[in-house]
């Protein structure tokens, strides 16, 4: 629900329209959605964007990186591959503080041998004099486009060849006739991609996952995220079972987006990246107690969850110390939802039945 990819064999320009504005993207030869991201230990919620071009009007920075890069040439074509692309994204990935992709064959193909694609992709050359200095990759749908990467040699950053490329393969959208432009996600809190907020404030939308609808940017409040719903609505919970002396720890699952591993896509595993454990009164059960938010529904969800898989192999299915209240995170096992027990509306509903269950030593 909140993670999912999809690998189809051939993809119409109107299929790919109808994921995008649906809140999917390309990964790959794939195309997935999230809800969440995961940088550097810390949870974030994921934002899709779009703009549409319609209600597109040239801001005073791009008048401005324009008329600064009159000096440089610009060709748009059907992308192709080449090493010297390949050394250009090589260069320009050291420079980061992130990791993207460790190739740009892995990027768009994700396999070093096979080049044939499901997308049509174009890509817009930047150049100073002969010399390649940067490269954007995008995709064509009906009437949508996905921008898909930017790289370019550092070396001439002054020219900012990211906006650069991004009010390129936009305003070749836009004469095009198309209606939107997908940049992908941002995620609030994580400044890396605050960028996109900047390219066309007045035209920018996006998506709200829990009503599946596309809004005007300027509504948006990232205390509606629903991420930020599940946090807000666990640490309450959490801080009201504690009062009672019920044991509750809110943890980030890091494996929530296992399934977009092929290994175990489709497996029925569990998707939450946050959720309340309550510690087993037999720590030897291969069971444990897991309530979570949904945020779709609105309501406090106690679910028997068992270990599907165990990732670490220090570690004894047995004896893992999972009620560790000094580690947020749980990690070291992927979880599988065996039976919903209980759904409730309220933070003191769900209080009840747990005390309950405690009181009458029914919870395992």
């Amino acid at each position: 629900m909140f993670v999912d990819s999809i690998s189809p064999e051939i993809l119409s320009p109107q299929e790919l329209d109808q994921h995008l504005a649906n809140g999917w993207f390309r990964m790959g030869q794939d195309i997935f959605t999230t809800n969440f991201l995961k940088f550097n230990g810390g949870f974030y919620p994921a934002v899709w964007l779009r703009i549409d071009l319609n209600a597109d009007e040239i801001s005073s920075t791009q008048k401005k990186i324009f008329k600064q890069n009159k000096v440089l040439k610009t060709s748009i074509q059907p992308f192709k591959h080449s090493k010297y692309k390949e050394f250009l994204f090589r260069k320009y990935r050291k420079q980061l503080k992130f990791s993207p992709a460790p190739s740009l064959k892995d990027l768009l193909y994700h396999s070093h041998e096979n080049t044939n694609s499901i997308f049509t992709t174009y890509e817009i050359c930047v150049y100073h004099e002969t010399q390649l200095i940067a490269v954007g990759i995008f995709d064509l749908g009906d009437k949508s486009a996905e921008g898909i990467s930017c790289f370019y040699d550092h070396t001439y950053s002054k020219f900012s060849l990211g906006k650069y490329l991004m009010y390129l393969k936009m305003d070749y959208c836009k004469n095009l006739g198309y209606d939107y432009f997908y940049p992908g996600y941002f995620a609030p809190g994580y400044p890396l991609f605050d960028y996109k907020l900047d390219l066309r404030k007045n035209a920018l939308e996006y998506f709200d996952f829990s009503r599946q609808e596309w809004h005007s940017f300027a509504e948006f409040r990232s205390e509606d995220t629903i991420y930020a719903i599940m946090d807000k609505s666990l640490t309450h919970l959490s801080e009201l079972m504690q009062s009672y002396g019920i044991k509750a720890l809110v943890k980030m699952y890091d494996l929530f987006d296992i399934e977009l591993n092929d290994i175990f896509k489709g497996r029925n595993l569990f998707e939450y990246p946050l959720f309340l454990y309550i510690p087993r009164l037999n720590p030897f059960h291969v069971h444990l107690n897991i309530i979570i938010y949904n945020p779709i529904t609105r309501q406090y969800q106690f679910y028997i969850c068992s270990k599907a898989y165990q990732l670490s192999e220090d570690v004894l299915a047995s004896d893992k110390d999972t009620e560790d209240a000094n580690d947020p995170h749980f990690k070291d096992f992927i979880l599988r939802p065996e039976r919903l027990v209980y759904s409730a509306d309220t933070a003191e509903e769900i209080t009840g039945v747990i005390r309950t269950l405690l009181d009458e030593n029914l919870l395992i």
